[in-house]
């Protein structure tokens, strides 16, 4: 028999914005390819409008507690994402003879990015305590989860968000060693690392790399003008925002991934994912979930201090090895990948609801 799961989501993607919220769109399917599940949602999506996205939380609040407050015992259990907005219906509810409550933590929910994430954070605090388990995406994050809200570490489970599905990436791939080819993907602001990946790109001294940057977000125009304006750069092309469709073209294309997200909220990385099931090396900073699966070494580069000049010393570095320790180096990226498969991963997630309930 299959488990009855009502999924609850502050954030979710539409065609309008496909990166929003993306991540839970991404576990969900997990969950739906166990064929262990149904599932049925309620969500927002974004909107640019005030009003218009007033309305949707409004809306969302009450969905939320009618469908719990009238049909709460029709579900196994209730999946929400995010430990601040989402769960402000949860005070109007009574969780006597209900489903089980699963309460999903996610990076700005243990390090607000604004101040009303704060207030938030203190309201989520009374909140979380009624939830039957606690998932986090990493080690690291279970961490913080667990001092910030002061949990029992045994009511808090690691799942990776849905992990990646690394059928849809290539694997291990042939090596063009005259190829050079470091990219960026993810949001183009100051916290992602955009300016720290240009600085280090116009310090490499590998001769003939080139750059590919995909992504948007408030610093698109810095971004171009300094493509345009820089002659420190080497050839860079910034691509815009691609669909999720285009992502694993996107890492087939380059050579060494460059991850430089400064946020403390990192709480997995699946950009950084993404690229080793597509074989692709990772150079990160050595902070937060990365190093779950970043090798120094092995399969990328940990760099410690925001440091261009390092940064550009181990792209350097990279690019000089020979063709069997490239290939070394990519086969352990791949073999890292397929531990976050999100069919496995899904399977752990519906096991856990099975303990639960």
């Amino acid at each position: 028999m299959k488990l009855k799961v009502l999924l609850i989501s502050n954030m979710y993607p539409s065609s309008q914005f496909p990166y929003y919220g993306t991540f839970v769109k991404e576990m969900e399917d997990a969950l739906i390819k166990t064929q262990l599940v149904e599932i049925d949602r309620i969500v927002i999506t974004k909107s640019q409008n005030y009003i218009i996205k007033a309305v949707s939380y409004l809306t969302f609040f009450s969905r939320v507690v009618l469908t719990l407050g009238l049909f709460g015992k029709k579900y196994d259990v209730v999946h929400a994402h995010f430990l601040n907005h989402t769960l402000i219906p949860f005070f109007f509810l009574n969780k006597s003879n209900m489903s089980k409550w699963v309460f999903n933590g996610h990076g700005s929910d243990v390090f607000p990015e604004k101040k009303r994430g704060d207030v938030l954070g203190k309201v989520s605090k009374w909140a979380i305590r009624k939830a039957d388990s606690v998932v986090v995406p990493s080690e690291y994050f279970k961490k913080e989860v667990v001092k910030k809200f002061s949990l029992n570490p045994n009511t808090v489970f690691i799942s990776p968000s849905g992990g990646v599905d690394v059928t849809l990436f290539r694997g291990i791939r042939a090596i063009d060693p005259s190829r050079k080819v470091v990219g960026f993907l993810g949001r183009i602001e100051e916290n992602k690392g955009i300016n720290l990946f240009l600085d280090a790109i116009s310090l490499s001294k590998t001769k003939g790399i080139k750059a590919k940057i995909a992504g948007t977000g408030e610093m698109v125009h810095q971004l171009n003008d300094r493509i345009k304006q820089d002659r420190r750069l080497p050839t860079t092309k910034y691509l815009g925002a691609i669909a999720k469709s285009e992502v694993p073209q996107f890492f087939d294309d380059i050579d060494l991934f460059l991850f430089l997200s400064d946020r403390k909220g990192e709480s997995l990385g699946l950009t950084a994912l993404e690229a080793l099931a597509a074989s692709c090396p990772v150079l990160a900073l050595d902070r937060g979930a990365v190093r779950d699966f970043v090798l120094h070494d092995e399969n990328g580069y940990l760099v410690p201090q925001k440091d261009p000049q390092q940064i550009a010393k181990w792209v350097d570095h990279f690019f000089s090895l020979d063709q069997q320790q490239t290939e070394k180096m990519k086969n352990k990226a791949y073999s890292v990948a397929l531990k976050y498969d999100s069919a496995s991963i899904g399977k752990d997630l519906v096991n856990h609801y099975y303990h639960l309930t």
